[in-house]
């Protein structure tokens, strides 16, 4: 599978994931904490395009870097990247928040996330977060019990 189609069904399959199902328990604990497996961001629109990504622990800021993404299919460019940084071998409560150029925020905190997620998401070690730009931005998560990036 080739990296696009691996991010466009890891972008799907996280969005479900976040909508409400009336089995799923609530799961709020304030010291459930991840390692951060790395946010993975794609541009699927044809322009270029320029955010800021956000890392949070909780809801404060730890982290903040610039993106910047060619448009889909260019030749001048890559539309997809993945952030990393050895500090997120570190445990916490990571989410993310977007801004674009424009100054719109898009925002997915951990407490988010469990609101809509069961309790066997305590077991895995790792999150994952996707931002996918669509004309909007999307934003997912995946937990994993290994480290995929």
């Amino acid at each position: 599978m080739n990296r696009r189609a691996f991010l466009g069904a890891a972008s799907a399959v996280g969005i479900p994931a976040l909508s409400g199902c009336g089995t799923l328990e609530k799961v709020e604990e304030p010291f459930v904490t991840y390692q951060l497996d790395g946010i993975f961001t794609d541009n699927a629109v044809d322009e270029a395009i320029e955010f800021t990504v956000e890392v949070l622990d909780g809801t404060d800021p730890i982290y903040e870097t610039p993106v910047t993404l060619s448009a889909l299919g260019a030749d001048d460019g890559d539309s997809s990247t993945v952030i990393e940084a050895p500090w997120m071998d570190d445990t916490a409560r990571y989410g993310i928040r977007v801004t674009s150029t424009a100054g719109e925020q898009v925002t997915l905190t951990l407490a988010d996330v469990l609101a809509h997620r069961t309790a066997a998401v305590h077991d895995k070690r790792y999150i994952e977060y996707t931002v996918t730009y669509t004309g909007f931005f999307r934003l997912s998560v995946n937990f994993y019990d290994e480290p995929r990036t």
